[in-house]
């Protein structure tokens, strides 16, 4: 036998029985077979509110005054719709809500907030009485405070603008002093708690006020009516005030003038109208800083 020369071996990836190793499952191997995870789980009723919250019923939640100017025409059109609805289910006549609604800003705020109102009532998952007491109820009430709001504009059956009063202010808008409005934001008020003087002394009282300069401004003299010393005790006749509503016993009342010279109080009992024997439990103090039953 002829001596055999070792040649270099195969390369790796090399055609040996010449097939191509790669065409058999193709350039990568075949991947396990591996189980398909199912889609994770949605609740139907999250994912409708999750797409409710991106429509016109989301601005619901907004005043109708904070609506942002590029999501004005979305609330207009659903308030449109749903003001239609509302007149047809409802049969709700002219004079309750105009043809022309949509101009008067008095009526456009009522039925924004009416369309809130019912459309949350609705938002309950489960039976409730929302729709009865949170919506039905109050449908009645708002169809009364609507009721003749545009009486000139249902007469003519055309919309009639609002007179303005003013030239230089809108139809409907409050005509403010402004000066006065600027001095009642500029005003300050001062009560200080004055006992008034006894015996017939002239006291003067007056109020000062310095500004950020140190200038300081004082008010005229107030001469408080002297009040005189009550000298004399008297007591007014008692009164049935009716039962206790503990224990049932009779609840009697009296007053005692004399100021704050009066020290103490208590009640007497007597069986004959002639000797009085005092109700130890009765006894109040009225000094100053107690009046606490001894």
């Amino acid at each position: 036998m002829s001596d055999m020369v070792e040649g270099p071996g195969p390369e790796p990836g090399e055609d040996v029985l010449g097939v191509d190793a790669g065409s058999l499952w193709g350039t990568e191997p075949p991947p396990d077979d591996e189980e398909t995870a199912p889609p994770p789980y949605e609740d139907p009723a999250v994912a409708g509110l999750a797409a409710q919250t991106e429509g016109p019923e989301a601005l619901l939640a907004t005043r109708w005054r904070d609506v942002k100017a590029e999501d004005a025409p979305t609330a207009w059109v659903f308030l449109r719709g749903w003001v239609d609805w509302l007149v047809f289910a409802h049969k709700i006549p002219e004079k309750e809500i105009p043809r022309c609604w949509y101009r008067h800003t008095e009526i456009v705020e009522e039925l924004w907030a009416a369309a809130a109102a019912e459309h949350q009532a609705w938002e309950a998952t489960t039976a409730s009485m929302n729709p009865m007491t949170a919506w039905h109820f109050h449908l009645s009430m708002m169809r009364t405070r609507l009721e003749g709001k545009a009486q000139e504009c249902v007469a003519n059956k055309k919309h009639i603008p609002d007179e303005a009063y003013s030239q230089t202010h809108a139809p409907g808008a409050l005509l403010v002093d402004e000066a006065d409005w600027a001095k009642h934001l500029a005003t300050v008020t001062d009560v200080q708690p004055v006992l008034p003087v006894a015996d017939g002394q002239d006291v003067s009282w007056r109020m000062a006020v310095v500004d950020d300069e140190g200038l300081v401004v004082t008010s005229e003299g107030l001469h408080p009516a002297a009040v005189a010393a009550t000298t004399m005790v008297t007591v007014s006749a008692p009164r049935i005030l009716g039962r206790d509503e503990t224990d049932g016993a009779v609840l009697l009342a009296g007053e005692a003038t004399a100021g704050q010279r009066i020290q103490e109080t208590w009640w007497e009992y007597s069986a004959d109208g002639i000797s009085w024997h005092r109700v130890e439990t009765s006894r109040q103090s009225h000094t100053r800083g107690h009046a606490a039953k001894q």
